[in-house]
């Protein structure tokens, strides 16, 4: 089973990187991946993926580094996880540069801490890049990796800008939840204050009791 998975993950990531190819992968007499060759990333995505609008597309045509894919677009619960397929000239590679700015991107537009479903396409001279860092060409190393990292960073956070921005649903309240109240008064406060805009009148003020007479005084007297 682990091995039937990674040969389908090998060949999707082929069929993604060749959409102009047509691939079929069979496992147990069961057709896995069927892909008939196609014009655009898009309809490969199509083929492998379905409808995804959750994908917001990337797209860098100018400069030495071009760069088109397709990304999670940011949603309410986060981006949506996925595989992170990442081609420089065309060889599936692993870099932790690349890696590392992903994570920024979207740690600026988002406070989801997820692992964001990516494809991305990278073109760029090949004396800028060494592919022999690595005995399976695996990995690379960029010529200039401060260069490469800040590229990705903004390249992604525009796509994801431009991207459909998350919806966020108000549930209404559920019985049993509590409802905003006043606080009580202390316990050994006795006394208790109507409200001014209550209907209920005010209850009546008792009338003061007479002050009793006061005594006559004494006259005074010459000495």
């Amino acid at each position: 089973a682990a091995e039937a998975a990674q040969v389908s993950r090998i060949v999707t990531q082929l069929a993604l990187c060749y959409p102009e190819i047509g691939f079929t992968l069979t496992s147990s007499g069961r057709k896995v991946v069927q892909c008939p060759p196609v014009a655009s990333l898009r309809d490969r995505l199509f083929q492998l993926y379905g409808e995804r609008n959750d994908l917001v597309e990337v797209r860098r045509d100018g400069g030495d580094v071009k760069i088109v894919g397709y990304v999670a677009a940011l949603a309410e619960q986060g981006p949506t996880r996925g595989p992170q397929n990442v081609f420089v000239n065309r060889r599936i590679v692993k870099d932790r540069t690349i890696a590392h700015a992903i994570i920024e991107a979207y740690s600026v537009a988002s406070i989801k801490e997820r692992s964001p479903e990516v494809h991305l396409f990278i073109e760029m001279p090949h004396d800028a890049l060494d592919v022999n860092v690595h005995p399976t060409k695996a990995e690379v190393r960029f010529r200039d990796q401060s260069y490469i990292h800040q590229v990705i960073r903004r390249t992604l956070g525009d796509a994801i800008g431009r991207g459909p921005a998350p919806e966020w649903t108000l549930e209404p309240s559920r019985p049993g939840d509590a409802s905003p109240s006043t606080l009580p008064l202390p316990a050994d406060f006795g006394a208790t204050f109507p409200s001014r805009w209550s209907a209920e009148p005010f209850a009546p003020v008792a009338p003061l009791a007479p002050l009793a007479p006061l005594a006559p005084r004494a006259p005074l007297t010459p000495n």
